[in-house]
């Protein structure tokens, strides 16, 4: 975004400022979808903890995942997280829109209850509980201290 606003500080052509600020526009609308669209995301992954999780689950090692030599676990849990929790939200998502414009779909009143009403119905599904418990498994590594 500062990168485009100083593009549209030093232009000086009317029309290459119009175009930035249309695309800084569709830019901050686009993360403001792509921040919405996380919230249910992470909303299916809590929803799925609170169903399949256990007390005896362990934690992230936080260390691994921040420290200089995580890239390939840190990789591993974001390719997870993408290819079950985000891959799942965005099909629900999809089932759910009316519109045919999910910007439309996630503004409109009513879409969060719809969101969890279906979480409702999906997540009871086995292939819930063995996406999450593979995915305790493979990265809550750490013990719980008490």
């Amino acid at each position: 975004m500062d990168s485009l606003q100083k593009k549209i500080d030093a232009a000086t052509d009317a029309t290459v400022i119009k175009n930035n600020e249309a695309t800084r526009s569709q830019v901050q609308r686009n993360k403001e979808i792509n921040n919405t669209c996380f919230f249910y995301c992470v909303t299916l992954y809590f929803a799925i903890r609170n169903l399949y999780g256990k007390s005896s689950d362990g934690t992230f090692d936080y260390f691994k995942f921040y420290g200089k030599s995580s890239d390939s676990y840190k990789q591993e849990i974001i390719d997870y997280f993408s290819d079950n929790f985000l891959t799942d939200t965005i099909e629900i998502i999809n089932k759910l829109m009316t519109e045919n414009n999910v910007g439309n779909w996630v503004r409109r009143a009513g879409s969060q209850n719809e969101f969890l009403d279906e979480l409702q119905k999906v997540t009871t599904q086995p292939k819930y509980s063995r996406i999450f418990r593979t995915f305790v498994e493979k990265f809550k590594t750490v013990p719980k201290q008490c």
